[in-house]
């Protein structure tokens, strides 16, 4: 058992593709909440994990292609809602 200075404290974010990406590898996520910076905006906030380090850099150097998959899945969501509204 980790000692209660070894805990983790809840790491956020307010990227969607990358807590998507975070959510699909594992991290816990605890809740969402409005981002008050930007009301369009939402922070993620997830259990913080020693291996977060890794995903960011996997997710930021598209290791897998999710990031790409995640941006082109928005233009063809983007695109059908456009078409729908004719």
């Amino acid at each position: 058992m980790k000692n209660e200075e070894d805990k983790l404290l809840p790491f956020q974010t307010s990227d969607t593709p990358f807590a998507a990406y975070c959510h699909l590898r594992g991290l816990i996520l605890l809740t969402t909440r409005p981002d008050p910076n930007d009301r369009k905006r939402q922070i993620y906030v997830f259990v913080d994990d020693s291996n977060r380090p890794t995903l960011e850099a996997e997710f930021h150097d598209n290791v897998g292609e999710f990031k790409s998959y995640f941006w082109s899945l928005k233009t063809v969501q983007r695109m059908l809602f456009k078409d729908k509204d004719r």
